[in-house]
């Protein structure tokens, strides 16, 4: 089974979740620098953080108002308009079905909003199923419970599951488990905290992905 990371792995989703961020920020009466929102990487930044960079700066005390205007935008207004698979996914999820390959994606992704991307763009028939933080009642669960949770529900070994995520919480949650690993650097993740995560392979592009996954699936 192949577990995907799905922003910055699956799907460029970055100018969509910036529309969430523009819209808390221009409820708060401010905006983000340019060369800010330039950088693709500050998605992955803790709310606080991005919040931090509103300009002008609002009160401290405003953070928690802000994260929820950015999850109801992005959960319940935001049409996705800009969301797409990387040039060449689909094939390779095609691919990996045809030759009886589970694509499960396991994600950060708030349930809603992941939900409802799916639907939008159609993309439900392409998964065997998805994991998010919220999937277990009671608790939000973290990336390396996620992949725990995949291993128990499937009943899979490690050597059974490839995961491929951006970032180095991806390639940390496998190792957790002693799963193998793509770390991609095509997403919005940190590269250089990626490599140091140590993944069992490095894809730059996507075609370097598709190569990997002939060879290792």
């Amino acid at each position: 089974m192949v577990l995907w990371d799905f922003d910055g792995t699956l799907a460029d989703s970055s100018s969509d979740v910036w529309r969430s961020l523009v819209y808390a920020a221009s409820l708060e009466g401010g905006g983000f620098p340019a060369a800010f929102m330039q950088d693709n990487s500050n998605l992955s930044a803790p709310m606080r953080t991005i919040f931090n960079h509103v300009n002008p700066r609002p009160s401290p005390n405003r953070l928690e108002t802000f994260e929820k205007n950015v999850n109801t935008h992005y959960r319940t207004i935001n049409d996705f308009p800009s969301t797409r698979l990387y040039p060449g996914i689909a094939i390779i999820l095609e691919e990996l079905r045809c030759k009886g390959i589970g694509n499960v994606i396991v994600t950060m992704k708030p349930k809603p909003a992941l939900e409802r991307l799916l639907t939008t763009k159609g993309w439900e028939d392409k998964f065997q199923g998805w994991i998010t933080p919220e999937v277990a009642s009671g608790r939000e669960m973290t990336k390396e419970a996620m992949v725990s949770y995949v291993l128990d529900r499937w009943h899979l070994s490690a050597q059974d599951c490839l995961l491929i995520g951006d970032s180095q919480g991806d390639i940390r949650a496998a190792a957790t488990h002693a799963v193998r690993s793509v770390g991609v650097t095509y997403g919005d993740g940190d590269t250089e905290l990626l490599l140091e995560a140590n993944p069992t392979y490095v894809a730059h592009e996507v075609i370097d992905l598709a190569s990997i996954l002939k060879k290792e699936v």
